[in-house]
């Protein structure tokens, strides 16, 4: 059994990393928790490109708004063809039910940035 959420230093996505960041820019969420914000100055490509980070301010305030937030409440009167449209990637938008499959990441990703809120902790971000 691994680690639960609010206790690890690690968090992954998985797949959902581009839904999500597509689903959190729609409904205007004010900290970029898919990509990062701030470069990680002089550091090598961990993965896709270099690392960026979040402030222990920009989790606290992202951790704030996941808390008041559902999963329900963010893809409600999302399109699949949307999704398609706009090439989120995996492209699996053709099943009625796959905007499901990210949802059960929501819940431990919230309890991810409570704890790394309530420790004051800033975040490093990459995606491999």
């Amino acid at each position: 059994m691994g680690t639960a959420p609010a206790e690890a230093r690690h968090f992954t996505t998985h797949q959902t990393w581009n839904l999500l960041g597509f689903l959190l820019k729609r409904s205007a969420f004010p900290v970029d928790i898919v990509f990062g914000e701030e470069p990680v100055p002089e550091a090598d490509a961990w993965g896709y490109e270099p690392p960026r980070y979040l402030t222990a301010e920009r989790v606290r305030l992202a951790a704030d708004r996941l808390d008041r937030m559902t999963y329900d409440e963010l893809i409600r009167g999302v399109d699949h063809a949307e999704l398609a449209s706009a090439e989120v990637y995996p492209q699996i938008w053709d099943s009625p039910t796959s905007l499901e499959w990210a949802g059960d990441l929501f819940t431990p990703l919230t309890e991810f940035f409570r704890a790394a809120a309530s420790a004051g902790h800033a975040m490093v971000i990459w995606l491999d």
